[in-house]
């Protein structure tokens, strides 16, 4: 597993399946709307590695969507492993 996410005890929340260790998500349940949360791990410097977890990412929104209606935010987080090409990738720029 190379994704997850803590919930605090006291927030109402549903794990929600997905047949990927590359991708964790919540459904949190808050009083005035639903809150989709996802964890996301992508290999570093591997741009088919985020294809799989963003196929699966999209059916679970469309899902949690017709489940949850018209309030639903979506969160995504995590580590992409990516550097930003501002600071030169790998290498980082003394200036930028």
């Amino acid at each position: 597993m190379r994704s997850m996410l803590w919930v605090r005890r006291d927030v109402e929340c549903e794990q929600v399946s997905v047949p990927s260790a590359d991708l964790t998500v919540v459904l949190l349940r808050l009083p005035d709307r639903s809150v989709l949360l996802a964890s996301v791990y992508v290999e570093g410097s591997n741009t088919a590695a985020l294809s799989e977890p963003m196929r699966f990412l999209d059916d679970v929104i469309s899902t949690a969507q017709r489940r949850s209606g018209p309030h639903l935010d979506v969160l995504v987080a995590g580590d992409f492993n990516r550097h930003d090409q501002l600071w030169g990738e790998d290498g980082i720029l003394t200036t930028g």
